[in-house]
């Protein structure tokens, strides 16, 4: 399967392999857990290299971080026992340029700073769970989601604008949930589960510039981990933008640890942005 859409990177799907690559993050990304990552690596080199794309990133496990390694990545970020619990989850890059790489020092220390003074102060809401409809959403409201999106986002790294996007999401395993407030769609979160490793990011946050403020995300927040462990996961994993202290401070007061920080990662907004790791275990 090969996707394509305007002002979006390419996904090109095999067999073995599931790449992100175009100029938008400037970057290929491998997706998937290789237990054989030599070729896909050389692809992604050869990628990066005839396109000019100044990163590679990738995610690993125990059995095929040496091979990374040994292709002078450097690892960024790691969820311990994220692979079915027996297995660590590794996110790992490489710098095609010393610009790329050379970005980050300042800034992205002053960030990390930050979201340490975040722990442990209490999150703003003044509206419970019971003034909420919070459920799954499905196919059906996918002309409920994309004004949502529109709202928040000015670009995303995926197409979540696209509604074929959205049902193949769907089709693949991305649970959405949805806050309802009046029967007005207010605020969206979702699970991309990889049932196989009994892990989830949690991911997607949007929630209404009508709504802010009133605790939407700490609520879907929980409501998809209370979903996830009656489905036996075990991990789950966010990426959030590091220059937000709110999505940080979220993921904080759940009990989410801090693992490192994808530098110059995804493009949000019109720039490139680095991206922290957090974590939980279930069990």
């Amino acid at each position: 399967m090969t996707m394509s859409l305007e002002s979006y990177d390419l996904i090109e799907a095999t067999e073995d392999s599931i790449l992100q690559h175009g100029s938008v993050n400037d970057r290929v990304y491998i997706m998937k857990i290789l237990k054989n990552p030599r070729d896909v690596i050389e692809k992604a080199k050869k990628l990066a290299f005839d396109n000019k794309y100044s990163k590679i990133f990738a995610k690993a496990d125990n059995q095929s971080l040496a091979e990374f390694l040994l292709q002078d990545f450097v690892i960024e970020a790691v969820v311990p026992g994220g692979i079915s619990g027996k297995r660590d989850l590794f996110f790992v890059s490489k710098y095609m340029t010393s610009e790329r790489k050379s970005m980050f020092s300042e800034r992205n220390y002053g960030d990390l700073q930050r979201i340490t003074t975040l722990l442990g102060e209490n999150s703003q809401g003044d509206l419970s769970k019971s003034e909420f409809d919070v459920r799954i959403l499905d196919k059906t409201d996918i002309e409920l989601m994309i004004p949502l999106f529109r709202e928040v986002f000015e670009t995303y790294p995926f197409p979540i604008f696209d509604p074929k996007f959205l049902a193949e999401s769907m089709d693949e395993g991305t649970i959405y949930f949805g806050a309802f407030y009046n029967n007005q769609l207010a605020g969206i979160s979702s699970a991309e589960t990889v049932v196989e490793y009994r892990i989830a990011e949690m991911t997607d946050f949007a929630v209404s510039p009508k709504f802010r403020k009133k605790g939407i995300a700490s609520i879907l927040l929980r409501e998809m981990e209370n979903y996830l462990c009656t489905k036996d996961f075990l991990n789950l994993y966010t990426i959030c933008r590091s220059v937000s202290p709110g999505i940080n401070k979220l993921f904080l007061n759940a009990n989410y640890k801090y693992s490192g920080t994808l530098f110059n990662n995804t493009q949000i907004s019109g720039s490139l942005e680095s991206m922290n790791v957090l974590y939980k275990s279930l069990k």
